[in-house]
């Protein structure tokens, strides 16, 4: 048997405006309904006695009802939209929704870097470089008396790192209604133009997002 997706493992975050969000991700929320949505066509073909009902696309919708609690950054990102009642392009708001148990790695990448030698005369079996600004070429005929000046160059093979599957959503924040009895906040969150792609999480849980695609648990950045 597999394992269980736990409500810890599909995580929401909400971002600001700016060209690169701050991402603050939704705690206090007791409800996590993501809605998919199919929006679907019927044909009536006449050569079938059946008419033949297709998907057309999808409108994903995520359901949100967030427990108020001041001083909680996810309680005052709401409010302040709550507070300012926001329309058209401010009710918009970057979403990203993470699925941690959906992980897989970055390829290893090569790094290639020169440094200053160390030998003291020419190793036959060795290549060596001189510089020139930023710019390093292969010495054809190496020479004992020029060695001080010559580099080796370094080649290393960076392994890749974990990444987890991951939506960037262009999302219209919905608000329902605040029920001061319950102690929440109700949102939908109405989601637009998909991204897909893999996060990365830095140090202090801080998520990245990159757009590309998943090949056998192998994941590669598009190309800018």
């Amino acid at each position: 048997m597999g394992d269980l997706i736990k409500k810890t493992k599909v995580v929401p975050f909400l971002g600001d405006r700016g060209t690169t969000p701050n991402w603050t991700q939704i705690k206090k929320s007791t409800s996590f309904t993501l809605s998919y949505n199919p929006q679907t066509k019927t044909y009536d073909f006449i050569s079938d006695e059946q008419p033949t009902e297709e998907i057309e696309s999808y409108q994903p919708s995520l359901a949100q009802s967030l427990t108020m609690f001041k001083g909680e950054p996810d309680y005052q990102r709401i409010f302040d939209m709550a507070f300012d009642l926001p329309t058209g392009e401010d009710a918009h708001r970057p979403v990203l929704v993470v699925f941690y148990k959906e992980q897989g790695t970055t390829a290893s990448t090569t790094v290639i870097t020169y440094e200053k030698t160390e030998d003291e005369t020419v190793d036959p079996n060795k290549t060596y470089y001189t510089k020139e600004g930023d710019v390093y070429t292969e010495v054809a005929e190496p020479s004992d008396l020029d060695i001080d000046s010559y580099y080796e160059k370094i080649t290393t093979v960076v392994p890749g790192g974990t990444v987890y599957k991951a939506w960037k959503v262009d999302s219209l924040v919905k608000l329902n209604q605040m029920d001061t009895v319950n102690e929440n906040i109700d949102f939908d969150l109405a989601f637009n133009e998909i991204e897909r792609g893999a996060v990365e999480i830095g140090s202090g849980g801080t998520p990245t997002f990159i757009k590309g695609t998943f090949d056998d648990g192998t994941f590669t950045p598009d190309s800018e």
